[in-house]
């Protein structure tokens, strides 16, 4: 028999999972700050409280399967034969589904709140096994998109950002096909595009959002003309062309944010420059498409897009009243000390030992400088990981000047 062998729930973690229980929004259990349970119908009977009526019997499988996960381990195959049983009859409901993996995600979220984010990975792998055996022997698909959610989650709350920002794509691809596009009003859809206020994500999800939202929130108040966070992710919906942009750029800023979060035991590692350097390359890419739309938008022209990072640099400065006519001084000033370069730009708004320009040419010059170096050379540059806040701010400078 296959099973899935779980350490037992001891009393001691069982009092760690309300945390689940907010997530779920059972407001009942809750408002127990502290209970335990000695024996696993104990802790079901509080599971009750929070799974969602279903037809059928799977909600009955649904508690074995806490009781499983809590003593002996999860007996696989008999799950998959129930939730055969109720896929063949309720896998036409968006709704029913989604309430099912709803019901599921209390063993998950147990199995994180203990420290053991590696079988809680494996929990959500075992899961969609069995989905993805009753698809293919059925032709049919069901609306995966709350399952893979909340696997991506665990996944980014673990410190998996790639692999649950992949998952969570996955998921918005799934709300595309059931619920139509541009942009679905699913959980899904607001992680990728930083949206905190969205009602129905997990509490843990938003205040994921909100910490890496909070970041991007001072670096726009520190703007020369501070942007409201909701008024930045607004425009930049609207100016994209392509809504994966918008994905690279919070992919990017949590990345960066991911990052940081390594400061207080990384102070001189040259890997963590190179790092740097790519996250803040993809968010590059954003701006520089971006800048190719808005140019191409006020010149009515379409083939403006298709211009380079340095025409479209000196096009941008143009229009804000700038000076940037060239920029060979730039780039032989980059070859000669790139540190120096990023610094002065950063500190006094010019290029070493030349005339001060003004904040916007230097930021637009610092961003076509990086563009460059993080597309062609991989040498880690300590600045890059010293000034990494104030490097990432410029760069979101340059993107807030045309959306």
């Amino acid at each position: 028999m296959l099973k899935l062998h779980l350490e037992p729930l001891v009393p001691s973690e069982v009092v760690r999972e309300r945390a689940y229980f907010r997530w779920q929004q059972s407001p009942d259990v809750a408002a127990e700050e502290h209970w335990a349970a000695a024996t696993a119908d104990e802790v079901i009977a509080k599971v009750k409280h929070a799974i969602a009526p279903l037809p059928g019997n799977i909600n009955a499988a649904v508690c074995r399967l806490y009781r499983e996960a809590s003593l002996s381990g999860i007996d696989w195959p008999r799950l998959w034969q129930d939730t055969d049983g109720f896929l063949d009859a309720y896998g036409g409901s968006a709704a029913f589904v989604t309430d099912f993996f709803r019901n599921l995600t209390g063993v998950a979220a147990a199995l994180m709140q203990s420290g053991r984010y590696f079988v809680a990975d494996q929990f959500w792998y075992e899961v969609f096994q069995g989905i993805r055996l009753w698809e293919r022997s059925r032709n049919r698909l069901i609306h995966k998109g709350a399952g893979l959610y909340f696997w991506g989650l665990n996944q980014v709350l673990s410190g998996d950002l790639l692999r649950g920002f992949t998952l969570i794509h996955e998921s918005f691809q799934e709300d595309l096909r059931e619920y139509g596009g541009p942009l679905p009003s699913t959980p899904a859809a607001a992680f990728v595009t930083l949206d905190h206020d969205h009602s129905a994500s997990p509490d843990l999800a938003r205040f994921w959002i909100l910490k890496v939202a909070g970041t991007l929130s001072q670096d726009l108040g520190n703007l020369p003309s501070a942007m409201p966070l909701a008024s930045f992710r607004t425009r930049l919906i609207a100016s994209s062309t392509d809504i994966s942009r918008v994905f690279l750029f919070v992919y990017s800023q949590a990345i960066l944010d991911r990052l940081n979060d390594q400061r207080p035991y990384c102070e001189s590692n040259p890997f963590l420059a190179q790092l740097a350097i790519d996250g803040l390359f993809n968010m590059l890419t954003v701006v520089e498409r971006t800048i190719g739309d808005w140019r191409a938008a006020s010149t009515k022209n379409t083939e403006d897009r298709k211009d380079t990072f340095g025409g479209q640099a000196m096009y941008l400065s143009k229009q804000y009243g700038g000076t940037l006519t060239s920029l060979s001084a730039a780039n032989k000033a980059f070859r000669a000390d790139s540190g120096l370069t990023i610094q002065s730009l950063l500190d006094a708004s010019r290029l070493p030992g030349a005339v001060a320009i003004s904040r916007v040419d230097a930021d637009i010059t610092l961003a076509y400088l990086l563009r460059n170096f993080g597309g062609h050379d991989p040498r880690p540059l300590p600045i890059l990981w010293d000034r990494l806040d104030d490097i990432r701010g410029r760069v979101i400078h340059v993107l807030s000047l045309v959306i």
